[in-house]
C-alpha cells in the first residue's frame, strides 16, 4: 500500500510477485493497490498486464477497482479501444470501474473523434454526474455537434443536475463551431436567469462566438452590460469585440473601442492593436491603420510582424505604394521580414509593370526570386 502511494508501482508489482511465490495469495486489497499504482503512474501496459492475470488465474479474481484502474490508465493513455474493451469485460464480470474511470473513457473517445461512442457510454451510465456530461460534451463541441450539445443541457436539466462553468462554457463553444450565435445569446439568458454572478459566466466564449459569426453589435452590447453589471471587462474581451468589429468591415467601431479602453484607463496590449489595425486594413483605411500602428510604437509596444504586413496591405492595396515602400523598409530596419505574398508588394510586378518591386530593387532591396520573399541574407547597405 506505501508502495503504491507513492507512486512506486514497479514495486508494488515486485512485492505481488514475491506474494505469489510464497505460501500466501494475495487478497483484494493487494491486488488493487498494485493496479491503482500502475494507472497513477500512467502505465497502461502493467495495469493491462495485471488485469488480464488476473482474469486468467483460478485463485485470485479482480475487483471493481482493478477494472476500473486499467480502463482509466488506458483512457488516459489515449487507448480508448483497449479501454473500451476492458469495461466490456467489467460489465460481464458485473463490475462497474467507477466514475473516474468511466468520465475518462468518455473524454478519451471524444478526442479521438469518436463522439456517439462517448454518448453512448454516458448513456449506459447509471447515475451520471456533472463531469460526466462535461466530457460527453466536450466530445460533442470537438465534433461540431452542436445539436447533441444542446440535447445534453437539457437532459442535465431533467435530471437536476447542476451545470458548472465548464458546462457552460462547452456548450457555448459547440453553438459557436457551429455558427449558431442565437442559441448561444439564448444559452447566455438562462445562465443569467439562473442568477450566476457575471464573473461566473464565460462572456470570454459568448465574444468569440460574435467575432466568429461578425456579430460586431451584440459584441459591443456585451461589453456595455458588463460595464452595466459593475465589471470591468478584460482586455482580452476588448480584444475579442475589436475583432468582432473588423471581421464586420466596422473600422470605426473597433477604433471607437481602442479609445474607450485608453478613457477607461485599460491598457491595451499589441493584440488589441493588431486587431484595430486589421480592421483598419479590411476596410483599406490605410492611413487610420499606420496611425495606430505610429501610436502602439510610440506607446512603448512591439507591434507584430502581422500588424507590420496589415498596413503594408492596406497601403498597397489602396494604391500608397509610397507609404507601404517606407513601411517595408522600416520592417527590414527592425528585423523583420516584409514577405510579399503576404503583403502584396508584388502587386505592381504582376501587373506587367516594376511598380512598387521596381522602386524597391532600385532602393537596393533584393527580393529572393526563387520564392518571391524577401531574404535578409541578400540585404546590402544603401549607397
Amino acid at each position: 500500500s506505501a508502495c503504491g502511494k507513492a507512486l512506486q508501482w514497479e514495486q508494488t508489482l515486485v512485492i505481488l510477485g514475491d506474494i505469489r511465490q510464497s505460501s500466501l495469495q494475495p487478497d483484494a486489497i493487494a491486488l488493487r493497490t498494485a493496479s491503482a499504482a500502475c494507472s497513477r503512474a500512467g502505465s497502461w501496459e502493467a495495469a493491462v498486464w495485471l488485469l488480464l492475470e488476473m482474469l486468467g488465474s483460478t485463485t485470485e479474481r479482480p475487483d471493481a477497482g482493478c477494472v476500473g484502474a486499467a480502463v482509466l490508465a488506458c483512457s488516459r493513455a489515449d487507448k480508448w479501444e483497449l479501454a473500451l474493451s476492458l469495461l466490456t469485460v467489467g460489465q460481464r464480470l458485473n463490475f462497474d470501474p467507477g466514475p473516474v474511470a468511466n468520465n475518462a473513457l468518455i473524454s478519451a473517445c471524444g478526442w479521438a473523434g469518436c463522439w456517439q461512442a462517448s454518448l453512448a457510454l454516458l448513456a449506459g451510465l447509471r447515475s451520471p454526474d456533472v463531469v460526466a456530461f462535461n466530457a460527453a460534451m466536450g466530445s460533442c463541441c470537438r465534433a461540431e455537434q452542436w445539436e447533441w450539445a444542446l440535447e445534453l443541457q437539457k437532459d442535465m436539466r431533467v435530471r437536476l443536475i447542476e451545470p458548472n462553468a465548464r458546462t457552460w462554457g462547452a456548450l457555448l463553444a459547440a453553438l459557436g463551431l457551429g455558427g449558431q450565435w442565437q442559441a448561444a445569446f439564448t444559452v447566455l439568458r438562462a445562465m443569467q436567469g439562473l442568477g450566476l454572478p457575471p464573473e461566473e459566466i464565460p462572456y470570454s466564449a459568448m465574444l468569440s462566438i460574435c467575432r466568429q459569426t461578425s456579430q460586431w453589435a451584440q459584441a459591443v452590447y456585451l461589453l456595455q452590460e458588463l460595464w452595466q453589471d459593475g465589471v470591468v471587462p478584460s482586455v482580452g474581451l476588448y480584444n475579442t469585440a475589436i475583432g468582432a468589429c473588423g471581421k464586420a468591415g466596422q473600422w470605426r467601431h473597433a477604433v471607437s473601442l481602442l479609445g474607450d479602453m485608453l478613457r477607461l484607463h485599460l491598457e491595451p496590449d499589441r493584440a488589441t492593436f493588431g486587431a484595430a489595425i486589421s480592421a483598419c486594413e479590411v476596410s483599406l483605411q490605410w492611413q487610420k491603420a499606420l496611425g495606430l500602428l505610429r501610436e502602439a510604437v510610440d506607446g512603448g509596444l512591439d507591434p507584430s510582424a502581422g500588424a507590420f504586413h496589415s498596413v503594408v496591405r492596406a497601403c498597397t492595396r489602396s494604391g500608397q505604394q509610397a507609404a507601404a515602400q517606407a513601411l517595408a523598409q522600416e520592417m527590414f530596419d527592425m528585423g523583420l521580414d516584409p514577405i510579399m505574398k503576404q503583403t502584396g508588394l508584388a502587386t505592381g510586378r504582376e501587373e506587367g509593370d516594376e511598380g512598387l518591386l521596381g522602386s524597391l530593387w532600385s532602393s537596393r532591396l533584393e527580393p529572393e526570386a526563387s520564392s518571391m520573399q524577401w531574404n535578409p541574407d541578400l540585404w546590402h547597405s544603401r549607397a
